[in-house]
């Protein structure tokens, strides 16, 4: 069957109602989260492929984790939210394959031991909270995919094309995610200070989603990104590639930035 979806969510934990005080700011995105998770379930993929930037950064490669189980948490001062996956082997093998036969730069990845109940990749909040939306995943598999930022940009748009040759080849009914927040520069009372770029940043993003055309990312200002300062690029470039030379439709889009950075949920169904 092959790919079916792709998705950008974001993994602000406000999101989730009982890890944040200021939910009411964060209601809309809520909302919004839920329906994308909805999309996702209604698709009815047999495997997850989770883009995120917060597990391992290996410099100069794309990660690509082959692991029996997943798991991992988020927790605030009083609450704590729980996420367990079964991993896909056998799509993890066959992206790095395909891959690796394109000579990307890609680094399949375990932890633990090689197999068995003690082959568990602990999942990251940018894992986590967007996954939580699933629950539960019922027989939902996953593959865990983490791109380091020095990953050339065309590398990253032919990975994402790997890996819809790879649901291909198998005839998995495969929905990917990009796990991703937008310009971290919007307040200058956040983190990251402010800066006129954050704005710019995010309308260029989100014109490029509503367009359908993601690859126009390749083209952006790397000045620019690195003044706005996302974490978002990397994986939505992935999602490029995933859905380039496919009729994908855009079934969904919303720009949330309660605080200092900005939050996009994007659902893209694919013609079979």
């Amino acid at each position: 069957m092959g790919l079916i979806s792709a998705f950008i969510m974001p993994h602000g934990s406000e999101a989730v109602p009982k890890l944040s005080d200021a939910h009411k700011n964060y209601a809309r995105l809520t909302e919004n989260m839920f329906k994308i998770a909805n999309l996702i379930k209604t698709s009815n993929p047999e495997t997850i492929i989770l883009a995120t930037p917060h597990n391992l950064r290996i410099y100069k490669q794309i990660g690509i984790i082959m692991t029996e189980y997943y798991s991992g948490f988020v927790k605030s001062r009083t609450k704590k939210i729980t996420v367990s996956f079964t991993g896909d082997r056998k799509l993890a093998e066959t992206m790095y394959r395909i891959a690796h036969e394109e000579r990307l730069n890609v680094a399949l990845v375990n932890y633990g031991t090689d197999s068995g109940t003690e082959s568990k990749m602990p999942l990251d909040w940018g894992s986590v909270i967007p996954l939580w939306f699933l629950m539960p995943a019922n027989e939902m598999k996953l593959v865990l995919v983490t791109p380091s930022r020095e990953v050339q940009w065309q590398q990253l748009v032919d990975f994402g094309k790997c890996i819809r040759r790879a649901a291909d080849q198998l005839g998995r009914r495969v929905s990917f995610i990009a796990s991703a927040d937008q310009a971290h520069a919007h307040l200058k009372s956040g983190p990251y200070g402010f800066s006129e770029s954050a704005k710019l940043y995010d309308k260029y993003v989100l014109e490029a989603i509503r367009s359908n055309m993601l690859e126009k990312l390749l083209t952006i200002d790397p000045e620019m990104v690195d003044r706005a300062k996302p974490d978002s690029l990397w994986q939505m470039l992935i999602l490029a590639g995933v859905l380039s030379g496919t009729k994908s439709r855009l079934v969904h889009l919303s720009y949330h930035r309660p605080s200092y950075f900005g939050m996009i949920c994007a659902g893209f169904l694919l013609q079979q």
